[in-house]
């Protein structure tokens, strides 16, 4: 949607939703506050931002659109936090979309981005631009919780290694869905090797059982024949007449 110069601008500048907290203000209203003292091109200070959600109306304090064309790091952040998919097409100037730049300007749709923003694989569309946003943010979010403890930092690295994988089955042409498949059937195997062992274990204890009556009953029979034959000899001892 916009052209390439201003979007490497926008990207920069939503890049910068990471470093602020929202405190709500009211129902309307929301402070911006740094989460690290300092955002370049911001300095340390707070600011207010007012959203009317069902009008599609907000406004900053840093009055950033007005002065520049292109909404702030701080509105992005509302958007973000309210779950607006989609800029307001109030907030997005002619001037600055492909529709300005003449048919002949598509020629190389990379030509003004920087090799490096262009090799990381960056949103090239409005949409993919709010989908990095959401992401920056609660990636953030998770890394400030993440670094508390060792504890964290470990599941939070097995969690990233595995998306990771996931991520690089897609790409080769896979999708998620299948990866989900194998990881099921991997569990299935895992679970139905449980199953066993635990059988195995079980039929273990019942055949010790079974060998454990046996002796107890082995025990019983010799103790019956015996009481048997102390019986008989008893009655074969003679009495004493009076």
């Amino acid at each position: 949607m916009y052209t390439k110069n201003l979007f490497y601008r926008f990207s920069k500048e939503f890049e910068k939703t990471t470093e602020y907290d929202v405190k709500p203000e009211g129902q309307f209203q929301f402070w911006l506050v740094p989460n690290n003292n300092y955002v370049y091109g911001y300095s340390k200070r707070r600011y207010l931002v007012t959203a009317i959600e069902d009008e599609g109306s907000y406004y900053c304090e840093c009055s950033k659109f007005d002065r520049d064309g292109m909404i702030c790091c701080h509105i992005m952040k509302i958007l973000t936090r309210l779950g607006v998919k989609e800029i307001p097409e109030r907030y997005i100037l002619k001037r600055w979309t492909q529709d300005a730049v003449p048919e002949n300007g598509n020629a190389n749709s990379n030509a003004h981005l920087p090799a490096d923003f262009i090799a990381r694989g960056m949103p090239l569309n409005n949409q993919k631009t709010l989908w990095f946003t959401n992401l920056s943010t609660a990636f953030a979010a998770l890394a400030v919780d993440g670094c508390v403890s060792k504890e964290t930092y470990s599941l939070m690295d097995s969690h990233i290694k595995m998306m990771r994988s996931e991520l690089d089955d897609i790409k080769k042409g896979g999708s998620l869905a299948g990866t989900r498949s194998v990881q099921i059937r991997s569990l299935l195997k895992w679970l139905i090797c449980l199953l066993l062992l635990l059988m195995i274990l079980l039929l273990a204890q019942l055949v010790l059982l079974l060998l454990v009556l046996k002796c107890i009953v082995v025990h019983l029979v010799r103790l019956v024949l015996k009481l048997q034959v102390f019986c008989q000899q008893y009655k074969k001892v003679p009495t004493k007449e009076k």
